[in-house]
């Protein structure tokens, strides 16, 4: 009988060792969750830039803009050849010159083709009659 219990303590050693490695995975997977809980928390409480349109939204709206900006339509233009001089590009500030290929937004301002295709590239808005910040 005394072999038998002494083979019986290694194993319920065994097994309370493995017992208190499985409550010390739990409890730290348990503190990781909460701090990760808490970095959320805080990061969604932050105001802070659209990531499509750059512009500053606050942080209980944030979600909101974010799906609205990502599902919005592309703002589309037509590209033409300008047939006679018209003003200046007010992307560049160079002179709209005859010949020259043009595009036109739907509010029928005209730029440069190129001009414009590097603006949207950046933000997709009429230069010259940007989106309100609402």
């Amino acid at each position: 009988m005394g072999q038998r219990s002494s083979r019986a303590q290694p194993a319920s050693s065994a097994e309370e060792t493995a017992a208190n490695r499985a409550e010390a995975l739990r409890q730290k997977w348990v503190r990781d969750q909460r701090e990760l809980l808490v970095q959320t928390m805080r990061f969604s409480q932050v105001d802070r830039p659209c990531p499509k349109c750059k512009k500053m939204q606050r942080a209980e709206e944030f979600e909101t803009h974010l799906v609205c900006c990502l599902t919005k339509p592309a703002l589309e233009f037509n590209t033409d050849v300008l047939e006679a001089d018209q003003g200046e590009c007010i992307i560049c500030y160079e002179d709209l010159m005859a010949g020259q290929c043009i595009a036109r937004l739907p509010c029928l301002c005209i730029f440069h083709e190129e001009c414009l295709k590097d603006w949207f590239k950046v933000k997709e808005e009429c230069p010259s009659h940007p989106e309100s910040d609402e």
